[in-house]
C-alpha cells in the first residue's frame, strides 16, 4: 500500500509506528528494497525500530532515491554498519536529516560528501571513537546544524569539544548520558562548554 501510495505521487513514507502491532520487526531488507524500486522519488523514509533491517535496505533506500532522498530516520536498526554511510554519501547529496541512533558506525566523515546536511543523530553509536571525530570535525558539512551523540560512550569530551571549536556552524549539541567519567569530568565539561559558548552564543548544548 505504501509503495502504491508513492508511485502516485506521496513522497513520504509511513512511519512504522503509524501501523502498530508488531510491524516494524516484520519488515525485511527485500521488502524495503521493493519499496524502493517503486518509489524511487521519495523524498522521506522513517524506519526507526524496523531492527531486523541490514544494510542491504539503505543501499536500496540510497540508490533509488539518489537525487530526492532528504530525510533518513533509521534510529534502532543495530544492524547498520559503516557500509550504509557509504551508500548515503555515495548516492544522497540532497540529504539534509540522518538518524542512526544505535548503529555500529565507526566512520561519520563518510558523510563530508553530503554537503547539505543539517540534522545528524549518532546517539547510542557505542564504536564511535576520538580518533575518527576528530577526522569528520576537518571536514564536516559546513551546513551542519545539530548534533546527537548522546550515549555514545566511546567517545571522550575532549574529542567533542574539539569536534565544535572546528565546526562554526553548529547551533545545537545534544550529549545526554555520554562522555562522563566521573562528576568532576562532568564539571569540567560544564566549563568548558561555558567558555566556548562566550565565543559562540548562538551554541545551546544539552548534557542531560
Amino acid at each position: 500500500a505504501a509503495a502504491a501510495a508513492a508511485a502516485d505521487g506521496d513522497l513520504h513514507a509511513h512511519t512504522p509506528d503509524q501501523f502498530g502491532g508488531s510491524w516494524p520487526m516484520l519488515l525485511t531488507d527485500v521488502g524495503v528494497t521493493a519499496l524502493a524500486r517503486a518509489c524511487r522519488h521519495i523524498t522521506e523514509v522513517n524506519l526507526s525500530n524496523c531492527a531486523g533491517l541490514t544494510d542491504q535496505s539503505v543501499a536500496a533506500l540510497a540508490r533509488c532515491g539518489r537525487h530526492h532522498l532528504q530525510t533518513l530516520l533509521l534510529s534502532g536498526l543495530p544492524l547498520l554498519t559503516d557500509a550504509s554511510l557509504d551508500a548515503i554519501a555515495t548516492h544522497c547529496p540532497q540529504l539534509r536529516k540522518l538518524h542512526m541512533d544505535g548503529a555500529q558506525i565507526t566512520r561519520p566523515s563518510k558523510l563530508a560528501a553530503n554537503p547539505l546536511l543539517v540534522d545528524l543523530r549518532l546517539a547510542r553509536c557505542l564504536r564511535l571513537a576520538d580518533a575518527e571525530m576528530e577526522a569528520f570535525a576537518l571536514v564536516a558539512p559546513q551546513s551542519l546544524l545539530s548534533l546527537d551523540l548522546s550515549g555514545s560512550h566511546g567517545l571522550t569530551c575532549q574529542a567533542v569539544l574539539s569536534f565544535i571549536a572546528r565546526c562554526p556552524t553548529l547551533l545545537l549539541l545534544q550529549m545526554r548520558g555520554s562522555l562522563f567519567a566521573s562528576a568532576t569530568g562532568y564539571l569540567r565539561t560544564v566549563i568548558m562548554l561555558r567558555r566556548l559558548t562566550r565565543v559562540r552564543p548562538s551554541l545551546v548544548t544539552s548534557l542531560r
